[in-house]
């Protein structure tokens, strides 16, 4: 068990050299992802259901009864795409906008987008009646002349 030989107490790395297989793999893309610039008041939510219990309505409500918890909603919106004939099919993608509020942008205790994008990034919650993992990030609101590859300053 000792294998980086500190007599029992195990690798400190998470992948040590001497025993690639001894360490602790960690999968990043869930574990401390930073929140970003919350001025926007805006919260992107990515990896929903599909095939939503209900249809687009109850995902609808059930967003509202999920973010509500956290702050005032303006609205939410869930993006579609073209589906055959003259249908829409759900992305599995949605923006949720709260009103703004004094603590908005600041990263405390108040602000509904930071609040919600780290109580809820990567975590299962109950959204209808099961239980998803979903991932939320603050929105950037697009402008004109918008360079997708400058890194916004946090």
């Amino acid at each position: 068990m000792a294998a980086d030989g500190e007599g029992g107490a195990g690798p400190t790395a998470l992948v040590s050299k001497e025993a690639p297989g001894g360490g602790q793999l960690v999968d990043s893309s869930t574990v401390g992802r930073p929140v970003g610039d919350t001025s926007s008041s805006a919260v992107f939510v990515s990896d929903l259901p599909k095939n939503f219990h209900g249809g687009d309505e109850a995902l609808h409500f059930a967003l509202g009864e999920l973010f509500g918890q956290y702050g005032k909603i303006k609205k939410i919106e869930l993006y579609m795409e073209e589906g055959i004939l003259e249908t829409q099919n759900f992305k599995g993608e949605a923006l949720v906008v709260f009103h703004k509020t004094k603590h908005t942008g600041s990263h405390d205790k108040g602000d509904p987008v930071y609040e919600s994008c780290t109580d809820m990034d990567g975590r299962w919650r109950l959204l209808g009646k099961r239980g998803w993992r979903m991932r939320c990030e603050p929105a950037e609101w697009q402008k004109e002349g918008y360079d997708v590859k400058a890194k916004p300053k946090v």
